[in-house]
C-alpha cells in the first residue's frame, strides 16, 4: 500500500503561524513533501530567510494574483506528486497524532482513491481566551462512511455544517480532477461545497477514528472576517443531493 503523503498549505499573510508548524512538519516521518501555495508571496520569502526554509521537503508555489480561498487550494492539490495529500488550513497544526490513526485506519481496512478522509476529533486552542470551551465536537461522526445517499441525514446532525466545512483532511491526489474548475471567490464553505460535488462524483467521506488536529482561533481568521458573505452563501445554496 503506497502511503506516500504531502501536506498542502494554502497561505496569506499567515507566517506567524506557520513559523511554529513548518519546523515540526519537516520532522514528521508520515510526510515527504510539504507545498505552500501562498497568494501573494509574502510568506515564502519569510520562509526562505529561515535556517530550516531551504529544505528540500518544500515546494513553494508564488500566485500571480490573489486567487482566493477555493482557487488556491485547487492549485496547490494540482501539484501533488506523492498518492495522497493533507490538505491544511495554514492557521491549524497537525502533528502524528493525525495521520498515525488514519495510517492504522488504513491497515485495517485498506485504502481507497475515492475516498476523503477526515479527523473525528478535534483540540481547540482558542488564543483570544485560552480557558474557553469549543462549543463543537465531532467524535460522535467517528468510522462512519458517508456516501451521496447518507449527504442529506448527515447535515441534519449536530456540528455537521463544522465538520463538512473544517478543510483539513487528506485527498488522493487525483481527487482534484473531480472538483470544479472555479467556484464564486471566498464563499467560504468551499471545503463543505467540495465534498457535496466529490459525494456527488461517488466518493465518500471517512471519519477516522482518533484522527486529530488543533483548531487555532484567532481574531485574524478569514473565516470570522468573511463571516458575513459565509452565512449568506450557506443559507441561500441549494446544499441538497
Amino acid at each position: 500500500m503506497n502511503r506516500s503523503m504531502t501536506i498542502a498549505i494554502p497561505t496569506y499573510k499567515r507566517f506567524s503561524f506557520l513559523e511554529k508548524t513548518l519546523p515540526k512538519y519537516l520532522l514528521l516521518q508520515e510526510v515527504q513533501e510539504i507545498i505552500i501555495g501562498d497568494e501573494t508571496g509574502e510568506d515564502i520569502d519569510i520562509i526562505l530567510k529561515q535556517p530550516w526554509g531551504s529544505n528540500p521537503k518544500f515546494t513553494f508555489l508564488r500566485n500571480k494574483e490573489r486567487m482566493g480561498a477555493y482557487h488556491n487550494k485547487l492549485n496547490v492539490l494540482k501539484h501533488v506528486k506523492t498518492e495522497w495529500v493533507a490538505l491544511i488550513d495554514s492557521d491549524n497544526e497537525v502533528s502524528s497524532e493525525y495521520f498515525q490513526p488514519l495510517f492504522n485506519y488504513w491497515t485495517l481496512n485498506g485504502s481507497n482513491p475515492k475516498y476523503v478522509y477526515l479527523p473525528a476529533d478535534i483540540k481547540s486552542i482558542d488564543i483570544r481566551n485560552p480557558n474557553d470551551i469549543p462549543s463543537y465536537r465531532i467524535r460522535h461522526f467517528e468510522n462512519r462512511i458517508v456516501d451521496k445517499s447518507g449527504w442529506n441525514q448527515l447535515r441534519r446532525e449536530q456540528n455537521a455544517d463544522y465538520a463538512l466545512n473544517m478543510g483539513n483532511c487528506v485527498f488522493h491526489k487525483d481527487a482534484h480532477l473531480y472538483m470544479p474548475d472555479s467556484i464564486q471567490k471566498d464563499v467560504m464553505v468551499e471545503c463543505k461545497l467540495v465534498n457535496k460535488l466529490l459525494l456527488m462524483a461517488n466518493f465518500s467521506l471517512v471519519f477516522v477514528p482518533k484522527m486529530t488536529y488543533n483548531h487555532i482561533a484567532h481574531n485574524g481568521s478569514h473565516y470570522l472576517q468573511n463571516q458575513g458573505s459565509m452565512i449568506n452563501f450557506n443559507s441561500s445554496y441549494n446544499w441538497t443531493i
